[in-house]
C-alpha cells in the first residue's frame, strides 16, 4: 500500500491510528449557507479546529465548522470518522 511507512514489511498490517488521514469532497456549494463542501471520510478521524493539507494545493486549511445537513435540519458536530459524510462550511 502506498501510504504504509517504508519501515514497514509489505504485507504487514499498520494499526488504524497510524494510517494518515484521506477524505473526498465530493461536492462543492456556494448557495444560501454559504460555501459548503460536502465531505466522506475513508480513514482516520477529523475534529473542528483541525488543521488539513491539500494534496493538489499545496496549503494547509483550518476546519471551521462541521456540519450533518438533513432535509430540514442542521447539526452542528465537533468530530466524523471513516465511513461517514458530511459538510464543512468555509472551505
Amino acid at each position: 500500500d502506498a501510504w504504509q511507512p517504508a519501515s514497514v514489511p509489505p504485507g504487514s498490517d499498520v494499526p488504524v491510528a497510524a494510517a494518515p488521514f484521506v477524505a473526498l469532497a465530493f461536492k462543492l456549494e456556494d448557495g444560501t449557507l454559504g460555501q459548503l463542501a460536502y465531505t466522506r471520510v475513508y480513514q482516520d478521524s477529523l475534529k473542528k479546529g483541525q488543521f488539513i493539507f491539500h494534496e493538489h494545493l499545496g496549503k494547509r486549511f483550518k476546519m471551521p465548522k462541521l456540519v450533518c445537513i438533513y432535509s430540514n435540519k442542521i447539526d452542528n458536530i465537533g468530530e466524523i470518522t471513516s465511513s461517514e459524510i458530511c459538510a464543512i462550511f468555509g472551505v
